[in-house]
């Protein structure tokens, strides 16, 4: 846990982050910066298809989730990428809780 006091900072390591462009003025978000695990990234892009396949059970949340994203962004690559990061982003909580997966607590976040 020590590695990666946040999970902003495990999703840096993974490369689901956007790289900044940033020169005085407003900062540009780009695409992500691929630095650091490419394993740990590609397996979740992977985790990311699969939960977003219909026939995947206690997904529905996680395919809401996909589905907003895709609806604001247009692309669904881009939407897939966001999903893995948010999906890494519950795993680290989880694994620094102790706790396990609950769909009813994450539906209050992906209902926007």
């Amino acid at each position: 846990m020590s590695r990666f006091p946040n999970a902003r900072k495990l999703a840096s390591y993974a490369g689901l982050v956007p790289t900044v462009s940033q020169s005085g003025g407003p900062a540009k978000l780009g695409h992500i910066t691929k630095e650091g695990s490419s394993e740990l990234r590609a397996v979740m892009i992977q985790v990311a298809h699969i939960a977003s396949q219909p026939r995947t059970k206690n997904a529905d949340e996680l395919r809401a989730y996909l589905e907003r994203i895709r609806g604001s962004r247009g692309r669904r690559k881009i939407a897939l990428t966001a999903l893995a990061r948010y999906m890494l982003s519950i795993a680290y909580h989880l694994w620094r809780d102790g706790t396990e997966y609950d769909p009813e607590r994450m539906r209050c976040n992906t209902i926007n």
